[in-house]
């Protein structure tokens, strides 16, 4: 972990320094990502449009990215007071299977929160640091362009370009403190990475 550029540790309790190896935040296990780009075949030779029809259908380009991904990781913390181990985190009790349940607030929790629980007596709990994963999601960006000879190598360039085509929701990991009331709850998604979707048109002049 990193803190203000100097690294700091989850456990600093001697006994207990091996729970810090484990995944990074960032951690993704699967990653995919498809970019296209494609030239419809009607192009205009310099020569000027042969008929209307032919100056509807003509110098269109279609674009797109699309991504799809696996989730994030996250930990499952307690309370720590019965600890009383100052920068170190407590985690919760997994007594069962980790479950995933896939609901979203306010329909339900992400996962069974059933199988969790606080730590008794002074010990941390059994689970460790990021090594439960929330949701994945995938996200398709999209464009349209089109070309208008102006003569010579002269070009003007139309484009309608879309952020999050789809508009889908990327979901934020679940509520992860065992103490919180909206424990196992997603109740949020990431709209900094991928907002709602955007429109943009623009104009280019090539020569």
């Amino acid at each position: 972990m990193q803190r203000d550029g100097r690294a700091t540790l989850t456990w600093n309790t001697p006994s207990e320094l091996s729970r810090n190896w484990t995944h990074a935040g960032f951690d993704r296990r699967h990653n995919f990502t498809l970019g296209f780009a494609y030239q419809l075949p009607w192009t205009n030779d310099g020569s000027g449009y042969s008929n209307i029809g032919s100056a509807i259908i003509s110098d269109w380009q279609l674009n797109g990215v699309l991504a799809a991904f696996s989730g994030s990781p996250f930990t499952v913390t307690a309370s720590g007071t019965s600890l009383n181990t100052p920068a170190n985190q407590q985690v919760a009790d997994l007594g069962g299977d980790f479950k995933v349940l896939g609901n979203i607030a306010p329909n339900g929790t992400w996962f069974d929160t059933t199988a969790f629980t606080q730590p008794t007596g002074v010990r941390f709990g059994n689970t460790a640091r990021n090594q439960f994963y929330g949701p994945g999601g995938w996200a398709m960006d999209f464009s349209v362009f089109r070309v208008f000879p102006v003569g010579g190598s002269r070009r003007l360039e139309l484009r309608l370009e879309a952020a999050n085509v789809t508009n889908n929701k990327v979901y934020s990991n679940p509520q992860n403190s065992f103490t919180s009331g909206t424990f196992g709850q997603i109740t949020g998604y990431r709209s900094t990475d991928y907002p709602e979707r955007q429109g943009r048109l623009a104009v280019r002049f090539s020569f």
